[in-house]
């Protein structure tokens, strides 16, 4: 009976143990379940809440941490009374790192881009587009047509973020627009300031065929101001409510509104397009604006942390002016014209200043009545209050090009020698600096081309040496040297051993890898020996300019036509002795029929001594000593440029 007991008992035993195995495994391999026990309620605490199922985690500062710190508003306190600007850009002090990288990337990404395009190289960007435009314009390689944009905001912490932009603007002989190329970078907002002409305005055409009344209200008891013929062509701009008069433009002096029928009216588009207006309704402002989109904005940068290095690069604008265009691009910053020639760097600190920094040529800044100009190695600072308004007149002063820090100038389409050091002729192949290209065993080729008129080509590089030949419109010659001239701006040496400015022809090829070449030394004046009866010299002089002597060396003019006359003057009174032999060559200016020539030389009485009918150049020979004026065919607001010589 024992033994039976026991093996029962076994028995339980195991099956005890075969049913607690299970729940220890399961134990092993799950994790205790928290379950907050809440505390009682006393009459000294608050009853107690139920925990949040995912409590809200407290970041750690980790001072070894490279992730950056999220971007925050910044608040610029205002002087005075003025309220403060919101400065939307991270204020961190961080210290951007893979700049070259960053440019490395808008080199590849945004090299092709077409005029009026712009184009995120790297980074992010917070845009605001113009109203009923779909398109997103955030990261790197999206492109949209900058005119979309109203606003850019880019930030830049440890990653560094660009944008490249083609811009189309006016130039300052009111011609052609021209297309500069603008790298923006670093932390900043730029908003988009052009005005746009008021909408609604179509061409119409008078379908009466005995014509038809102008009226000032719309009905026919409206009193008849003005007369159209027919088939004459109208700007109508608006439409009455039931559809049955036209409002247009009274096509006279004063430019005034009239109201027509509409059935006698054929509306380019239909007259569906129309706005509905009324007699009451303010006439549309149809004045070309000033300034259109994208070439009017207001620059809020941010200034450069202290902490970072040196060649860490200050966030702005780098703008450069084609190459090949005589006339500076006009553009608005901050309500300030500029007018660049060349290459520059423009900041705009709230409370501070606009600066712009000229890196190569020259650039003018011009604000309510007050103007300035730089040439390169200069800035010119404008005062700006704490709202980014110009509250003072410009400025210039020099600057050190290391205060800009690194300047990616290797990303602009013309090459410059800002911020570059000598050239170091013992440097080792492999040590070729920063924007230098490895030297190669191919020969150089680089094509010098005259866009669209004669530009000069002269005996050294720079102005004050004499012309010596002329390349024509669309002609083309091979560069073989360089050197670096007056402005910061690069003079190429042709074949035909004449020397011509980087900016004033169209350069293709590899020309970065051009040698360095010696400038020739400057022609020794010449003293002019005293007249005498017996031996007359050849000699020219101008009431305004230098005198000539005749040995070789020339002398230029400019000016700009007003709009006035015809043709314009430059150099006011002339004198030339018997047996001179003038010559004298012209750019810009734009040929009148009712003036006759490009180039006209009039005696004191009126008559015309000699004209070049459509050439830029003229050639006379002086019998006797002659007093005469030099005149160069001009339209308004045309840029002029004179060069004379004589034997």
């Amino acid at each position: 009976m024992p033994k039976k007991i026991n093996i029962l008992t076994l028995l339980i035993i195991l099956v005890a143990l075969f049913a607690t195995m299970p729940m220890t495994l399961n134990a092993q391999d799950t994790q205790p379940t928290s379950i907050p026990i809440l505390p009682e309620s006393t009459e000294d605490s608050a009853a107690p809440t139920a925990p949040d199922i995912a409590p809200p985690v407290v970041p750690q500062t980790n001072p070894e941490s490279t992730v950056e710190p999220e971007a925050t508003t910044a608040v610029v306190e205002p002087e005075g009374d003025d309220e403060p600007i919101e400065i939307p850009f991270n204020t961190e002090a961080v210290c951007p790192v893979a700049v070259e990288d960053s440019f490395t990337a808008t080199e590849i990404l945004c090299s092709d881009i077409s005029s009026g395009e712009a184009c995120i190289g790297n980074g992010t960007v917070d845009s605001v587009f113009g109203a009923d435009v779909d398109a997103n314009f955030s990261q790197s390689n999206d492109r949209v047509q900058l005119t979309s944009l109203d606003q850019l905001t880019l930030t830049s912490g440890s990653t560094w973020t660009i944008i490249r932009a083609q811009l189309e603007l006016t130039t300052t002989d009111g011609g052609d627009i021209a297309t500069g190329t603008l790298f923006a970078y670093g932390n900043l907002t730029l908003t988009d300031t052009g005005r746009v002409a008021s909408g609604g305005a179509q061409n119409g055409t008078v379908v009466a065929e005995r014509g038809m009344n102008v009226r000032r209200a719309p009905g026919n008891e409206g009193v008849v101001v003005w007369q159209l013929q027919g088939g004459q062509q109208i700007t109508v701009t608006g439409i009455s409510s039931d559809r049955e008069w036209i409002r247009m433009v009274i096509p006279n002096e004063f430019a005034g509104t009239g109201w027509v029928y509409a059935p006698y009216i054929q509306v380019d588009g239909g007259d569906e397009t129309l706005p509905v207006v009324d007699a009451s309704s303010p006439a549309p402002d149809l004045t070309p604006p000033e300034f259109a989109p994208g070439q009017s904005f207001e620059l809020l940068s941010a200034p450069l942390p202290d902490n970072c290095d040196a060649d860490t690069p200050s966030s702005g604008l780098l703008l450069q002016s084609p190459s090949g265009t005589p006339d500076a691009l006009r553009l608005q910053i901050n309500s300030a014209e500029i007018q660049v020639s060349g290459t520059v760097f423009i900041q705009a600190l709230a409370g501070e200043v606009l600066r712009i920094s000229v890196l190569e040529g020259q650039t003018t800044v011009l604000f309510d009545g007050s103007e300035a100009t730089a040439s390169a190695n200069n800035r010119i600072n404008v005062p700006l209050d704490i709202n980014l308004v110009v509250n003072g007149a410009p400025e210039s002063e020099p600057f050190d090009a290391e205060e800009l820090g690194n300047i990616p100038i290797r990303l602009l389409p013309r090459q410059i020698a800002f911020g570059l050091a000598p050239i170091d002729e013992s440097a080792s192949a492999d040590n070729t600096g920063f924007g230098t290209p490895p030297p190669t065993s191919e020969p150089t080729m680089c094509t010098l081309t005259a866009p669209d008129e004669v530009r000069n080509i002269r005996s050294g590089p720079s102005t004050e040496y004499p012309i010596v030949q002329v390349l024509e419109a669309n002609q083309s010659v091979m560069a073989i040297g360089q050197a670096l001239g007056e402005l910061n701006l690069t003079w190429y040496q042709t074949d035909t051993s004449g020397w011509v400015r980087i900016d004033t022809v169209t350069v293709s090829g590899d020309c970065s890898a051009l040698p360095t070449v010696e400038a020739p030394p400057l022609p020794e004046p010449t003293e002019v020996p005293e007249d005498t009866a017996d031996d007359a010299v050849s000699a020219l002089s101008s009431s305004t300019l230098a005198n000539l002597t005749c040995d070789g060396t020339s002398i230029t003019g400019s000016t700009t036509s007003d709009g006035t006359d015809t043709s314009v003057t430059i150099g006011g009174t002339w004198t030339a002795n018997a047996g001179t032999t003038a010559t004298f060559t012209t750019q810009g200016g734009l040929l009148r029929p009712e003036f006759g020539d490009l180039i006209k030389l009039v005696a004191e009485d009126g008559t015309e001594i000699a004209g070049s009918g459509e050439g830029r150049s003229l050639s006379v020979t002086f019998e006797a000593d002659t007093v005469f004026e030099a005149r160069f065919s001009a339209a308004n607001g045309d840029v002029v440029l004179m060069a004379v010589s004589c034997q």
